[in-house]
């Protein structure tokens, strides 16, 4: 299998996923979502992105971990 994943890959697919937050944060995403005018839901994956990225210690999905 080659390291590098095509995009038919499963884990290389979208999935949606719904999540409760404080109003006060829903007013900060919609007060971005007007000034850049990127949606909100485009904003909060971004955001999560880097978020996860930031946990390089933890194994890539779909990998054998001993």
């Amino acid at each position: 299998m080659s390291s590098i994943a095509s995009d038919d890959d499963p884990l290389h697919q979208d999935k949606q996923l719904k999540v409760k937050i404080p109003l006060r944060q829903h007013l900060r995403l919609h007060s971005l979502k007007v000034l850049t005018g990127q949606t909100i839901s485009d904003t909060v994956a971004e955001a999560v992105t880097q978020h996860l990225e930031g946990f390089d210690d933890l194994p890539e999905p779909g990998t054998d971990v001993d």
